[in-house]
């Protein structure tokens, strides 16, 4: 059931930002995947209301061809010019989690306000993990944070951090997110 729920998320998201509202503020991801099988496929910084400033979210795609198990690996932040992942990473996964091949998985804030219901929730305030509207890195780590091995990674707007792949993507504007090109 959560499968035809992220299939109905996808297309609708598609069919709005490119479709019906061609002059939409999503962004498209850019620099290539490094990873052959899990990446950051969108992301949304900040929601569009007075105190939505948290209403974040992160999708992880599985686009290879098996399914992978989460355990062991991690969802980080690094602020624009930060040296070191925040403290608490928006996810932790210490048991088995798979995603399977084609698979969605959704993080999202504990202020996330969209349609789908997430896979796992985070609370801002606790993690102290804020997503930087103007800049800031994304990073699916395997293993510990600023040591485990970077699987995929994105930066947007000012970011000059590690998470960079290239180019930093333009920083999503409010209430819109930045998603990947190609299927993840």
């Amino acid at each position: 059931m959560k499968k035809f729920y992220l299939a109905a998320f996808a297309s609708v998201l598609f069919l709005f930002c490119f479709v019906l509202d061609p002059g939409a503020e999503a962004r498209i991801l850019s620099g290539p995947a490094v990873s052959p099988h899990l990446v950051v496929s969108q992301f949304q910084t900040a929601g569009g209301g007075t105190g939505t400033f948290n209403d974040e979210f992160v999708e992880i795609f599985n686009r290879g061809s098996q399914p992978i198990d989460l355990n062991g690996f991690r969802l980080v932040y690094r602020s624009a010019s930060g040296s070191n992942d925040v403290t608490i990473p928006f996810a932790v996964w210490t048991s088995s989690t798979v995603i399977p091949p084609g698979g969605y998985y959704l993080i999202a804030s504990t202020s996330y306000d969209g349609t789908v219901a997430p896979n796992m929730t985070y609370n801002p305030t606790t993690c102290q993990c804020s997503m930087g509207g103007g800049g800031g890195g994304l990073a699916i780590r395997l293993g510990d944070n600023n040591t485990g091995a970077v699987i995929d990674s994105v930066g947007w707007g000012s970011a000059t951090n590690a998470f960079v792949e290239g180019t930093s993507t333009a920083a999503p504007a409010a209430n819109n997110s930045a998603a990947r090109k190609q299927a993840g």
